[in-house]
């Protein structure tokens, strides 16, 4: 008996251990709690000759109400990532596996302030905006 009860809130532990590391695995992110308002994509995609490392936003820019959540797919076959500059304070991907990769190939954040947010990728070329409007 002694026993099971020590054996019961171990186990407990573990379980909640278990789903809170399979919660923030799965990309949620603090910046982001779940989130049924309007979205927006935005994709990173290969350019020119394959091979060449090449990759681009695709839009560009865009622009959205101020509580939109932006979430940025990953369809190339390199780990990529997502980092905003300037002010407002910037914000930070980490690194967005690709679709075949064990982590998801996607990032989103919710723009909660109105403003221009310039961003970039891993690659000098990659650069892109969001605006933010109330």
């Amino acid at each position: 008996m002694k026993r099971l009860a020590v054996l019961v809130p171990v186990g407990l532990v573990l379980v909640v251990a278990v789903i809170w590391i399979a919660f923030v695995r799965l990309g949620t992110h603090a910046a982001n709690p779940v989130h049924n308002g309007p979205r927006a994509f935005v994709y990173i995609v290969p350019v020119g000759t394959p091979g060449t490392n090449s990759f681009e936003f695709s839009p560009a820019t865009t622009t959205v109400k101020v509580g939109t959540k932006v979430i940025w797919f990953n369809r190339t076959e390199s780990r990529q990532s997502v980092t905003g500059t300037g002010t407002p304070p910037a914000f930070d991907s980490g690194g967005i596996g690709t679709r075949t990769q064990r982590a998801r190939g996607e990032w989103s954040y919710i723009f909660q302030n109105p403003g221009t947010y310039d961003y970039h990728g891993l690659h000098a070329q990659m650069k892109g905006t969001v605006v933010a409007h109330s």
